[in-house]
């Protein structure tokens, strides 16, 4: 697979993961009733991170399957990361309004447990490159 086959690949992988994304943020908002900003910040960064993805590739000297073995790692981490504000979200429902963060968050919303979940994503994402390599190259 030459340069160019590879930046066909990544963008291809790069408007799936847009979409899916997409899909699951406008699920959000509606099902969920997380706000309309938290939600206009996810795609933000799901933007941010498809842009950095593609630029990594071009940038990437070394052969296309080294380049997609940090990229999807990035994307699938950099996806778990842009759910953190809905987590907070979730976690300080039934706060009065003018409290900030709660007082006390669950476990499941703590800085560690957000932090283990970017990790998780991320080791997703190479599994996920390590199936891509298996069965594309």
């Amino acid at each position: 697979m030459n340069k160019n086959e590879f930046v066909i690949v990544i963008g291809f992988v790069g408007i799936v993961f847009f979409a899916i994304a997409s899909v699951v943020a406008k699920s959000l908002g509606v099902d969920i009733g997380v706000a309309v900003t938290m939600v206009l910040r996810f795609f933000g960064l799901i933007v941010v991170i498809v842009i950095a993805a593609t630029l990594l590739s071009h940038i990437e000297k070394s052969s296309p399957r080294d380049a997609l073995k940090f990229i999807l790692p990035l994307m699938c981490g950099g996806l778990m990361f842009c759910f953190l504000p809905a987590i907070d979200h979730w976690a300080s429902l039934g706060q009065p309004s003018y409290y900030r963060l709660p007082l006390s968050l669950p476990v499941w919303a703590s800085w560690y447990a957000q932090t283990f979940y970017v990790l998780v994503a991320a080791g997703l994402g190479c599994l996920f490159a390590k199936l891509f390599e298996y069965l594309l190259f």
